[in-house]
């Protein structure tokens, strides 16, 4: 275990010297409010389309499309269905096919 998880679990009462795992996987289920993770992602693109030249996405299957900067995008998922979609262009300017990704987030 971390450091900072030790004293995580040290602060909400809980030792972790000389548990069983079964001990510690009761313990670890109380903090699991603790260790909510953050909806934000950065997703990179990558292919194989000859002559790429840029990248573009959207977060909606009817939005516009957007040009990326370089191969990274910032996702923040909002409650409910989240959606990304993203096109290699090349240097004529013709688009490759799509891919997309639908996530749940709750």
């Amino acid at each position: 275990m971390a450091g900072s998880y030790q004293t995580l679990l040290k602060q909400k009462g809980l030792t972790v010297d000389g548990k069983t795992d079964q001990e510690m996987e009761a313990k670890i289920a109380k903090l699991e409010p603790s260790f909510a993770a953050k909806p934000e992602f950065i997703v990179s693109f990558l292919n194989d389309s000859p002559w790429h030249s840029y990248y573009e996405y959207r977060f909606s299957a009817r939005g516009s499309w957007a040009r990326a900067n370089g191969d990274l995008v910032n996702w923040n998922l909002k409650s409910g269905r989240n959606y990304l979609e993203a096109r290699s262009i090349n240097y004529m300017g013709i688009p490759g096919p799509a891919t997309f990704v639908n996530i749940l987030y709750q």
